[in-house]
């Protein structure tokens, strides 16, 4: 039995298991995990940049808050032409009114 397994081609062994487990890595990170990190950049980036449109133009102003957050994210490399970025931006903004709302910086609309 030890002569047997002396005999046995370790390394051809050794390639093939760490080529499926990169195979398998590499599916699980480009169908899980790569999505998740893009997905949670582009919501901090449209959060940021919807926060600092408001900081900097106050109540009222929708068109340039919303102009000045889409230039912030065209700065970071985003497409402010895609709708999924459009959403996010509208989903910030209804975060934002709901803080502003229950903390009593804003009256209900």
């Amino acid at each position: 039995m030890l002569e047997f397994i002396k005999s046995l081609p370790w390394t051809a062994i050794l390639s093939v298991v760490v080529t499926v487990f990169c195979f398998v890595f590499k599916h699980i990170f480009t169908t899980q995990i790569k999505p998740y990190i893009e997905d949670k950049g582009l919501s901090d980036a449209c959060a940021v940049a919807v926060s600092a449109a408001e900081a900097a133009y106050g109540r009222e102003h929708g068109a340039e808050k919303l102009e000045y957050a889409l230039d912030m994210l065209k700065q970071q490399g985003w497409n402010v032409e895609s709708k999924l970025v459009v959403s996010y931006i509208e989903a910030a903004w209804q975060d934002l009114d709901l803080f502003q709302c229950g903390s009593g910086l804003k009256d209900d609309e």
